[in-house]
């Protein structure tokens, strides 16, 4: 990727698809004491494959004309506000690959529905921890970005009763709400009784990680919190992966940058 960068290509389309052994990709499996398997790859080389969406860095240094690129779950938060990819969007990419290859799962992911760009973009704020700068809306306004995210006609948890226009009064119940033994947002019924869920409508599935109908939006893990127990390895990789995942593309390093982390710095020791 540093190479790209180099002789001025923004890939715009990484993701493990796109990402290839230069051998047969052969593997040795060890068990570990922890039950799970070890899986060493005779050779580890790879190379980055399918150039059918990259472009060339402008001549004249400019910045190139916003569009819609990258894979949806791959597509860095600058992209989907309608702001100028970079190689800095290849980088957030990256990063959401890296943890895809220790989890096994996607990190980021939409809904089936024509809210899955918003879906999408909101669970990668919640999950990275980070949320965007109003120098950033302020900068996607200026170039007329297209892709309203939030501009949405209905209360963001899709509901079709918006939460405050119910005619039954809030403190209604025969119980008050606060003599609850329970915390309230960990009732399975709709606190309000109406027979639409607040939360209604789109669900978690995560064996392709797109949201479908049927049950209720589960809140996503944070970073930290991804690494297995007692995985220290684990928890330097999500070290690495915070301090690629920034959202503001002017704060997010550069491959050139992330090739001297500590990160690599440890493997290269070893």
């Amino acid at each position: 990727m540093c190479h790209l960068d180099v002789i001025g290509v923004f890939h715009l389309d990484l993701k493990p698809e796109n990402i290839y052994f230069v051998d047969d990709g052969k593997f040795e499996l060890t068990p570990l004491p922890s039950r799970h398997l070890s899986i060493v790859l005779r050779d580890t080389r790879i190379q980055i494959g399918d150039f059918g969406c990259s472009k060339f860095h402008p001549e004249d240094g400019a910045e190139p004309t916003p569009k819609l690129v990258q894979t949806q779950n791959y597509r860095s938060p600058e992209v989907f506000i309608g702001l100028p990819y970079s190689i800095k969007s290849d980088v957030w990419s990256f990063g959401a690959v890296m943890s895809e290859m220790y989890t096994g799962e996607l990190l980021f992911y939409g809904s089936e529905d024509e809210h899955s760009a918003a879906t999408q973009f909101q669970m990668m704020q919640d999950i990275v921890g980070q949320y965007m700068t109003r120098e950033m809306w302020k900068e996607a306004k200026r170039l007329g970005s297209k892709i309203p995210i939030f501009s949405l006609k209905i209360p963001i948890f899709s509901s079709k009763i918006p939460i405050f226009s119910l005619k039954i009064p809030i403190f209604s119940s025969k119980i008050p709400i606060f003599s609850l033994k329970i915390p309230i947002f960990s009732l399975k019924i709709p606190i309000f009784s109406s027979k639409i869920p607040i939360f209604s409508s789109t669900t978690v599935q995560k064996s392709r990680c797109l949201f479908k109908k049927g049950a209720k939006y589960e809140t996503e893990l944070e970073l930290h919190q991804l690494a297995r127990k007692d995985d220290m390895d684990g928890r330097d990789l999500y070290e690495f992966i915070t301090d690629v995942l920034i959202l503001d593309p002017e704060y997010r390093p550069t491959f050139a940058q992330l090739k001297n982390h500590e990160f690599f710095q440890k493997i290269f020791d070893f």
